[in-house]
């Protein structure tokens, strides 16, 4: 509550008690008193169901991110991008899990967060090595990739303008950037003393 707003006169609460499998008996404080409208086995589920908001806060905390390992930004904005990073990461791999849950028709708590972590992380790694490969595979062979020889080109030369007062020069339009340069020769002019 802020400092100008007032608790109300009068707060009705009801008291839920119930008992989990071990035999640990759990109590519930809620706002929410009409037995009809909102029973209490669905509040006790429901409070269950909570603790998913803090298993995926656990995903990114310590499993996502390395244990111990601190954010490397240093800038405030930086920090930001990379929690941003970290969150959507999150959010695509809780996203996969969902949809493997689905097409095996269960429950998404039944797919191990940590073992499709791993598993992308995996692939991550194949897929530099297959890309590294690609690259000796490039070096092995250059002729396979290099370019055919062609004539030396040129460009006219323009003048950077930082801020134009005038409307820049509008080019006809299918007029080549480049156009074929000629020849060029060097001729070594005698040296002259005077």
């Amino acid at each position: 509550m802020g400092s100008g707003d007032r608790a109300p006169a009068a707060w009705a609460d009801s008291t839920i008690e119930y008992e989990i499998g071990t035999g640990e008996v759990i109590r519930l404080l809620t706002s929410m008193t009409d037995p009809e409208l909102h029973p209490a086995s669905e509040i006790a589920r429901l409070y269950v169901e909570r603790w998913q908001g803090e298993v995926s806060n656990l995903q990114v905390k310590t499993q996502q991110i390395t244990p111990g390992q601190v954010l490397r930004s240093h800038h405030p904005d930086q920090v930001h991008q990379e929690i941003w990073a970290h969150l959507a990461v999150n959010h695509c791999l809780s996203r996969l899990v969902a949809l493997m849950a689905d097409e095996r028709r269960e429950d998404p708590e039944r797919v191990s967060f940590t073992k499709v972590l791993k598993e992308v992380r995996r692939s991550v790694i194949r897929q530099i090595a297959y890309a590294v490969n690609r690259v000796l595979d490039i070096a092995d062979d250059p002729n396979r990739y290099r370019n055919p020889e062609r004539a030396p080109r040129t460009s006219a030369r323009t003048v950077k303008r930082i801020r134009q007062r005038f409307g820049t020069r509008r080019t006809p339009p299918n007029t080549p950037v480049t156009v074929k340069a000629p020849p060029r020769t060097i001729r070594v002019l005698p040296l002259k003393i005077s």
